[in-house]
């Protein structure tokens, strides 16, 4: 921030502040985190810069997830998405979609949930890369199961765990796979899957 400030370029300024604002959240700093977000708020709405603004909104719809403010988080999302949705940026779309499916499986709005992130599963089809693939499998996958729809949820698990997802993401895949495989009576696939997940 210093550096950036010290060649006078604040756009690069606002959006390092807004990126230690969402790492301060990480580590449950919320009151710092929120107030550099502020900060950096106003400084882009001094700047009319309304890509900016949609990026801390977005920012704020992850730390009001975090704080289990869920309204909150779909709000600020909200904002984000239809700010990118008129700058036609594809990528950023699909990061909020995912940010309100997120938002809603943990607000246990499952259906919401499964709705955006098939969104999102449409959203990132302009691109092939492995890795946003891989999140779109492992969270309808992980909200099918809590939902209690194990037999859809263990093809989609099954999918998301042949893509290089990262290593805790596919242990809790496994792991809900092998809840899955309980809830069904099949206490030997649930074995395996709890082997795999432990390793």
């Amino acid at each position: 921030m210093e550096l950036a400030q010290s060649v006078s370029n604040i756009v690069l300024y606002i959006t390092i502040k807004q990126e230690l604002a969402y790492t301060r959240s990480l580590t449950e700093l919320f009151d710092a985190s929120l107030k550099d977000l502020q900060s950096a708020y106003v400084e882009a709405f001094a700047l009319d810069d309304d890509f900016l603004i949609a990026v801390i909104n977005e920012t704020y719809g992850a730390i009001y997830n975090y704080m289990h403010e869920y309204q909150k988080s779909v709000d600020y999302y909200q904002k984000a998405y239809e700010t990118y949705e008129q700058f036609g940026y594809r990528a950023h779309l699909a990061e909020a979609t995912y940010g309100l499916a997120t938002t809603y499986r943990y607000w246990k709005k499952y259906d919401l949930a499964i709705e955006y992130f098939e969104h999102y599963q449409s959203l990132i089809s302009y691109t092939p890369n492995l890795d946003i693939s891989f999140l779109s499998a492992y969270g309808l996958g992980m909200t099918l199961a809590e939902k209690g729809e194990c037999s859809k949820a263990i093809t989609i698990i099954n999918k998301g765990l042949k893509l290089n997802g990262p290593i805790d993401y596919n242990a809790e895949l496994f792991k809900r796979k092998s809840l899955c495989y309980i809830n069904l009576n099949k206490f030997k696939q649930a074995q395996i899957a709890l082997d795999n997940a432990n390793n």
